[in-house]
């Protein structure tokens, strides 16, 4: 295993956003959070 990723928490300070999706799976841009974060570490 080369990473750990952690994404756990309530992300009380995005909620209205994240009252029915979890913080990683938040959009952004093309995919989602974690994705981007995967891809990252992908290239590492």
């Amino acid at each position: 295993m080369k990473a750990l990723i952690l994404a756990a928490g309530y992300a009380t300070r995005l909620y209205p956003l994240t009252r029915e999706v979890p913080k990683a799976l938040l959009p952004l841009g093309p995919g989602t959070i974690l994705d981007h974060i995967v891809r990252k570490v992908e290239r590492v």
